[in-house]
């Protein structure tokens, strides 16, 4: 089956997390920019190239206790009639997942109607996976969620379920600066972390000014083979990375649980 067919076929089987209303959050990670922490309003995709064990399996989502939460089925038209709601309430539409990297045509849609009938940038969730998926809509973006889960081959193998997973975290980066757009790059931290893999990727981000780096608490998720961080160690190891990069804009996130600080 060639792309067009099967961008088709996701069209007509486009599915998300809910499709009664979407899900709202803030962007905690603008306050370091000194920007207002906006809401968001999430548009969740059923859908994803990785298979995180704590996050989705089969592009389902995972409660706590680790029971499926089925993703819904939802039309283009109905979409829309969702993100006009939210928009009009002065909310920020945001494209996750899953990942938005599985529906390319609908993201691209999405962000020209939002554009189109209301004059602003969306921003996007996503797993550092895919370059061009992100260069396609560079031009609708205000920020992003950007993933960048480790450097080891085996870290990155256990993290997301997947052997060998193409990762342009630095790539999509770069992109991101040379056309103004904001990026939360996201790193989930473990009791098993290693704080040298850690300065690796800081190593990285310490060179772009338009990056905002979050370490977010993994909370358990049953079934998941991680050992879950006490928020001393968290915290500390924010201490400690910017003590080593004092010029990287660094927080620290309870994971789905708010508890956002900045250091």
């Amino acid at each position: 089956m060639n792309f067009i067919k099967k961008e088709r076929k996701r069209r007509k089987n486009m599915k998300i997390l809910k499709n009664d209303r979407l899900e709202i959050r803030k962007g905690y990670f603008l306050k370091g920019f000194s920007r207002t922490e906006e809401e968001m309003a999430i548009i969740s995709f059923g859908a994803c190239n990785f298979q995180c064990p704590y996050c989705k399996r089969d592009c389902q989502y995972i409660n706590a206790d680790g029971t499926v939460i089925k993703t819904k089925d939802i039309t283009m038209k109905e979409l829309k009639e969702l993100i006009d709601k939210e928009v009009q309430k002065t909310r920020k539409i945001r494209l996750s997942g899953g990942d938005p990297c599985m529906f390319k045509m609908q993201s691209l849609e999405i962000a020209k109607y939002v554009k189109d009938n209301y004059n602003q940038k969306i921003s996007v969730a996503h797993n550092g996976s895919d370059y061009n998926f992100i260069k396609s809509i560079i031009d609708y973006l205000d920020y992003i969620a950007l993933d960048f889960k480790g450097i080891k081959k085996e870290t990155i193998k256990k993290i997301t379920g997947i052997k060998n997973p193409k990762m342009q975290q630095k790539e999509i980066i770069e992109l991101c600066e040379k056309n103004n757009v904001l990026v939360d790059v996201r790193t989930p931290l473990f009791a098993e972390t290693d704080i040298n893999e850690l300065k690796e990727i800081g190593k990285i981000l310490e060179k772009y000014p338009n990056v905002f780096w979050t370490l977010r608490k993994y909370n358990e998720v049953k079934g998941c083979d991680f050992e879950v961080p006490t928020m001393d160690f968290v915290t500390n190891t924010a201490i400690e990375l910017k003590k080593e990069f004092p010029n990287l804009k660094i927080g620290t996130r309870n994971y789905w649980k708010g508890g956002f600080e900045i250091f």
